[in-house]
Formats: C-alpha cells, sequence, structure tokens
C-alpha cells in the first residue's frame, strides 16, 4: 500500500533531488503571494471569485521560474514529487504547463470539490477562456467540459469512478494529486490505482504528486 510512516528514505532517493530541493527553497521568496488558488478558497458568491470570462492579469509566481525544468524532467522520467510551499502557484501554473508535453489530456485530482471548481475557473480565466474550452472541471452531479477540453480538476472520488468505465485512461498524459498532504482514503485509493495502472498497461502514464508539507521521501520511494 501507500506508505504512511512518520519516517523516510533519504532526500536522495526522491525522483530528482535537484530540483525538488529548488521547489523547497522558494518558500524563503514566496511571501504573501497571491494564494486564491492555493491557500484561501473563495466561495463563487465572493467578489474575488473570477468570473467564467474575466481576464485575469498574469501574476508572477515563484514556480513559475522552474516549470520549464519541471517539464524537462517528465520528458525522461515518468514520476515526480513536487514540495512547494502555499501561493507558489503549483496548482495553477504546474497543471497548465503540463498540457505541452504532448496532445494528451492532463487530470488533477483535488480533494474537495470547491477546490477543483475554484482552480479550473482561475486556470481558464488567466488563458481568457471561459470554463469548459480548454480547461474543465468534474465534481460529483457536476460537469463543465467540452469537446475541446484537455485540462480537467476533478476530485479523487470522480477519478475512481471514471477508472470503472475507462480503465486504462486511454487519452490521459499524465495525472496530477494535488494537495497530497491532506492523506484521506480516496486519494490514497487514487494513488494505488494509478500507480498499479502505470506498472501495467500505461506504462507511458506521468504521475505528479504535489504537496506544501508532505514529507515526501515515502511517496518518492512508492513512486520508485
Amino acid at each position: 500500500g501507500v506508505p504512511r510512516g512518520p519516517g523516510g528514505p533519504p532526500s536522495n532517493l526522491r525522483p530528482d533531488p535537484a530540483l525538488s530541493r529548488k521547489l523547497s527553497g522558494i518558500a524563503h521568496s514566496c511571501g504573501r503571494v497571491d494564494t486564491r488558488v492555493d491557500a484561501s478558497p473563495l466561495c463563487e458568491s465572493d467578489p474575488a471569485f473570477p468570473s467564467a470570462h474575466a481576464k485575469i492579469k498574469t501574476v508572477r509566481l515563484p514556480i513559475d521560474s522552474l516549470v520549464p525544468e519541471i517539464l524537462e524532467h517528465l520528458r525522461t522520467a515518468n514520476n515526480l514529487v513536487l514540495e512547494a510551499p502555499p501561493g507558489a502557484g503549483k496548482t495553477t501554473r504546474v497543471p497548465a504547463g503540463l498540457l505541452g508535453l504532448d496532445s494528451r489530456d492532463v487530470l488533477v485530482l483535488e480533494p474537495r470539490r470547491i477546490a477543483a471548481r475554484l482552480a479550473a475557473r482561475f486556470v481558464a480565466s488567466e488563458r481568457g477562456e471561459a470554463v469548459g474550452a480548454t480547461v474543465g472541471y468534474q465534481v460529483r452531479f457536476e460537469e463543465v467540459a467540452g469537446p475541446a477540453t484537455r485540462l480537467r480538476f476533478l476530485t479523487e472520488g470522480v477519478l475512481t469512478r471514471r477508472l470503472l468505465s475507462d480503465p486504462h485512461l486511454e487519452r490521459v498524459g499524465t495525472v496530477v494529486l494535488d494537495e497530497f498532504h491532506e492523506r484521506h482514503l480516496e486519494g490514497d485509493l487514487a494513488l494505488a490505482l494509478l500507480r498499479r495502472l502505470q506498472k501495467g498497461r500505461r506504462k507511458d502514464l506521468r504521475l505528479v504528486v504535489m504537496s506544501a508539507t508532505l514529507d515526501t521521501g515515502p511517496v518518492a520511494e512508492y513512486l520508485g
């Protein structure tokens, strides 16, 4: 199963130690940047919540300079564990960047429905699009997506149900497990199912685990 122990292997067992150290180090330059997606969930009635058609001015975030290195790593390796503080931009900038790896879809697993909705709306707004174009979301009883949707934010429970009808995730190139430090049964089950699929029929499937506070060593060891 997925390791849970408080200890873990030394950092040199992570998939890319140098990149992990760089991501951890950006806490010093992060400060109080735009944390609307990463740390401060908003309700849709909040005036600060981006509307479906609003174009949000792009703000430079600490993780932006590392996205090219993240993509380069994933062109030669299928797994990556990212540790970065809240507000670094991992929820919004990394998934959007992953679209450039190939023409396949990117799935981002969020632990809460509001997080999936908010992240999708924010990323779509930064692209100047409405939700349901390139970027969409799917939660229980609600799906906003279209035939052109390639980046989809969804809850972990939705993924496990999707695996019943699409057991090989045929059109998916990368799955991101966001906020993985919020450990719960559905998140652990999703990671276990994805890892089994990756070791079997989908050896080309990329898995990215992202967290603000997780001890990444055991997860990195699990992903090999």
